[in-house]
């Protein structure tokens, strides 16, 4: 009798092991899921995201605007007045 004890400890600690490992299976699941869902962005709206928000960006759109108007003030020399 006492080898079925054994046994039977054995199964438990198995079942016991199988149970956590689903747990966890079925938790990294589910997370995988709803960060999917809530991060899901069309690539042009992270585009946009960027263009509109990143400090690199803004700095070289400024030095853009900033050579334009530097071209119109050399431009304006040609000009008649």
């Amino acid at each position: 009798m006492s080898g079925r004890r054994g046994l039977g400890r054995l199964d438990g600690r198995v079942e016991l092991t199988v149970l956590r490992f689903l747990s966890a299976a079925t938790a990294v699941v589910v997370t995988l899921a709803v960060a999917a869902d809530i991060h899901a962005q069309s690539l042009n709206g992270e585009l946009a995201g960027l263009l509109a928000d990143h400090p690199q960006i803004q700095s070289a759109e400024k030095v853009v605007e900033s050579t334009g108007k530097e071209i119109d003030v050399a431009l304006a020399n040609y000009y008649p007045t």
